[in-house]
Parts: structure tokens; sequence; C-alpha cells
């Protein structure tokens, strides 16, 4: 007896019902917008045009951000070099100072160098003297180009610059062989031939200068009469600089002359106290003109 196996037929595919590759949606295979693609694609499209429109907002506003930070460190550089500018000014030197430049020597005991400097079309000779000495206590300093001495710390150092029409003595706690000003010591000026120059008397001359510091630091101007000198003077704190600085100025004229004398003590207002105690009162003090005492 011969078993026969049976098979299922199998069952014939519908292709109208099958689902080809071609029919389903990459984006959203078998999702609601399956059936419509094209408001797939409609969406994505929005999507990226918005994506493209915040970046280029993002890449404005950096922009913008960045110019402004170029702007603002412009400014503020600008305004740090108008302020070291400013803040480095010395206390009207020019009044009676011809020549502020303080030329560099190599040479540092008494040594004289002379220079050539152009004034205009004309050459002015132009003469500078240095000096120093290492010591204790205090010793005579004679500025001979002013014919002026006074008894100063002896290890301060001595400068003397010599120009037509004007005399110049500076005497400094700092060397001015290394450095092209000092914070503490004392200036004397010398101007000669006032009359023809300003047109004033020389105690007039003086009197107006020192008026004018006044006015300009806010000082009080003060009058003396010391062995026939009418002699004008004020104390101004100088706060327009780095240091802040106080000076006591002191200015006389000789009308027999023709000579005005600005005299100037210079130093950092936190250290004025000590420098004044320990030298300013002592050049005063043993001031002397032409050999004769002057204290002023």
């Amino acid at each position: 007896m011969s078993e026969t196996n049976s098979q299922p037929d199998p069952t014939p595919i519908d292709t109208d019902s099958a689902v080809h590759p071609s029919s389903v949606d990459d984006a959203n295979p078998g999702g609601e917008n399956a059936d419509n693609p094209t408001t797939v694609t409609t969406e994505n499209s929005v999507d990226k045009t918005a994506d493209k429109t915040k970046q280029k907002r993002i890449v404005m506003w950096l922009l913008v951000a960045l110019f402004a930070t170029i702007v603002l460190c412009c400014c503020a550089g600008f305004g740090f070099f108008w302020f070291m500018g400013k803040s480095t000014e010395r206390p009207e030197r020019t009044t009676v100072t011809v020549n502020e430049t303080k030329n560099e020597s190599s040479d540092s005991t008494g040594k004289t160098s002379v220079h050539s400097k152009k004034e205009g079309s004309k050459t002015a000779s132009y003469k500078k003297t240095s000096e120093h000495r290492s010591g204790l206590g205090t010793r005579k300093f004679m500025c001979h180009n002013v014919d002026i001495s006074f008894d100063a710390p002896s290890d301060w150092y001595k400068q003397e610059e010599s120009q037509p029409g004007t005399e110049v003595c500076f005497v400094s706690k700092e060397s001015l062989e290394t450095n092209t000003q000092f914070s503490t010591g004392l200036s004397i000026n010398r101007v000669s031939d006032v009359r023809d120059r300003s047109g004033e008397t020389a105690s007039e001359y003086a009197k107006d200068m020192i008026d004018r510091i006044a006015d300009k630091y806010t000082g009080t101007a003060m009058q003396d009469d010391v062995n026939g000198y009418k002699v004008y003077s004020t104390v101004v704190n100088v706060d327009d600089q780095i240091t802040p600085i106080r000076v006591r100025y002191v200015a006389f004229g000789s009308d027999v002359s023709d000579e005005a004398y600005l005299i100037w003590f210079e130093s950092p207002q936190t250290k004025w106290d000590d420098m004044w105690s320990t030298a300013g009162q002592t050049i005063f003090a043993t001031f002397e003109l032409g050999g004769e005492a002057l204290p002023l």
C-alpha cells in the first residue's frame, strides 16, 4: 500500500496588494504621512530654512560683538596713552626754563661736556656740568652758573646747564645721568634780560610766576622781604600725574641786574614730610646768593 504525501497548494501571491519598496516613504515608513510624501517634504524644507535663518542671525550677532570689542579696545588704548601722557607732565618748568630736556653724558664727577643745539636758524652753545660725591651728612653745593650755594645731603647729585638767557642748576636725590627726571630734588632757574624778554621788571616777573603757579594748583601766594629782596613763594600739591608730588616754589628778582630766579623743591607726597625735614628745610635755610646769606 503506497502512501501519498500530499502538500498544500501554495497560496498565489496577489501582486496588486504587495508592498513594493518604491511605495514606502523612507522618512516616515508606515507613518501617518506615509500616504502623503509631499507633506513630509514640505515640512523638511521649512525646518531647513528656519535653521539657516537662525545660523545667519548667530553669525551676524557674533560679527557685531567682535566689532564692538575692537572699538572698545581701541578707545581703551587711546585713553590709556592719553592718561600716561598727561600723568607724566611736570609742574610749570616751562615758565622760565628754555631747555627742558636733560641730555645724557658719560661723565659723572665734575667733567664738563659742551653740546651744540639748534634753535631755528641759529646754533646756541649748550653746556652741561655734572657732579657727584659719596658721603654721609650734608655738604655745601655750589651752583656756579647761578652764583648760589646751599647745604644738601652729601650723596646727592648736581647738574648745571647753561644756554643763552637761562642758567639752570639741579641738585637731586636721583642721578640725572641715568634718569631724565628726578622725583626728589631742587631746581634753580635764573633768567637774564627779563625786561627785554617779558616787558616787566625782574621783581614783577617773579611775582607773576608765583601767582600763576598758585592759581593753577590752588595754592596760596606769600610775600616776604629778605635782605632787600621781595621773595614770593607758594606750596602746592600736583595731583594730575601717576605719582602725585608736593612742591615749594620760591621766586625773587633783582631789578638792578635785571635777573629773576625761580627755585623749587619737590618730592612725592608720600615722602614729603621725610624729604622736607631731612633736605628741603636745610637747603632753603642755608641759601647764599653771591656769597651772602639769603635764607628762603
